[in-house]
This record gives C-alpha cells, structure tokens and sequence, in this order.
C-alpha cells in the first residue's frame, strides 16, 4: 500500500512537472491500473464493513438474547426455591396436624374410658 502511494505520489510530482499533454497522458495511463486496484481494494473495504457492521448487530442481538434467558432462568431458579420452601413449610404443617389429630384422639379415647368408669 506504502508503495503505491509513493508511486502515486511520484507520478502526481512528474504530471506537475510534465511540459506536455502527451507526457500527462501517458503517465495518467500507466497510472490507471494503480487506480483500478485502489477503487477495488475500497469497494472491497466497504463490503468487509457492511459485512463487520451486520454481524456485530447479530452478536449485539443475541447478547441480548443470552441476557434476557439468564434473567429468566434466575427468575425460575428463585421461584423454583420458593415453592420447594412452600412444600417443606407444607409438610411441616401436615405434619404438626396429624400429631395433634393423634393428641385429640387420644384424648378422646382417655375421656370415654372415664366415662365408662
């Protein structure tokens, strides 16, 4: 690239200094296959970056998409936690209910055995 510059920039300097159009004329010649390159080498610059542009709003997209699904899954891990407190807290009631059914049966057997007396 360096190179094609200094080239150039030689040419542009003898054109300047050129006395006559036919001296121009050839060396704008021998300079069009330079400038075909450049023009193809920045239409092709342009394209990588269309192309860079495009995938970096699909990785933006998706690093979106990554976060919204952690968001979700951390959502669903707590409200998983939350209902496996809500079962234990559950199970502790049953529980405590079936020891005090047991309590009142007994009970009740105790104060028809007096009864009976």
């Amino acid at each position: 690239m360096k190179r094609s510059l200094g080239i150039l920039t030689l040419a542009l300097v003898v054109i300047g200094c050129a006395s006559g159009p036919p001296l121009k004329d050839q060396i704008a010649e021998q300079l069009k296959p330079i400038d075909d390159r450049v023009a193809a080498l920045e239409k092709q610059n342009s394209s990588i970056q269309s192309q860079l542009a495009d995938a970096n709003r699909k990785l933006d997209a998706q690093a979106g998409s990554l976060q919204t699904s952690q968001q979700d899954v951390a959502s669903m891990k707590d409200s998983a936690q939350k209902a496996q407190q809500s079962a234990a807290d559950a199970q502790a009631a049953a529980q405590r209910a079936e020891t005090a059914a047991d309590k009142a049966a007994k009970a009740f057997d105790l104060s028809q055995r007096k009864g009976a007396k």
